[in-house]
């Protein structure tokens, strides 16, 4: 459990409301308050299960911020132990915004199943 935003106050750390471990989804996490201005996204092809070599998957990432309209954010994973940055949420005026990064990254891979590495 990390401690994000103000230090001890478990109100404006994200948390998991739903873990699939399968792999298969979904899995939701929310944020009731806003500790910090901005919280960046990162989803991380983690691992999987059986097979010579890992699949492709589609990521379908769907966001709400403050009862606004569900918006879907999709992007193929092709490389497992990568990490797509998916993008930013800011929490730094009176309306909550989220702005897409749409890159990928290796930094996360040492942490990923030693399959991926």
């Amino acid at each position: 459990d990390s401690d994000w935003g103000v230090l001890n106050d478990e109100v404006d750390d994200p948390f998991l409301d739903f873990d699939d471990v399968d792999g298969l989804g979904p899995e939701e996490v929310n944020l009731s308050r806003a500790g910090e201005t901005s919280y960046d996204v990162f989803v991380h092809y983690f691992g999987y299960h059986g097979g010579a070599f890992p699949p492709s998957t589609t990521i379908d990432l769907r966001y709400r911020l403050r009862g606004g309209p569900e918006v879907l954010v999709q992007q193929p994973l092709n490389d497992c132990g990568r990490a797509w940055k998916v993008g930013t949420f800011y929490f730094d005026g009176p309306t909550p915004r989220f702005v897409a990064a749409n890159t990928m990254t290796d930094d996360y891979k040492p942490f990923a199943l030693e399959v991926c590495r």
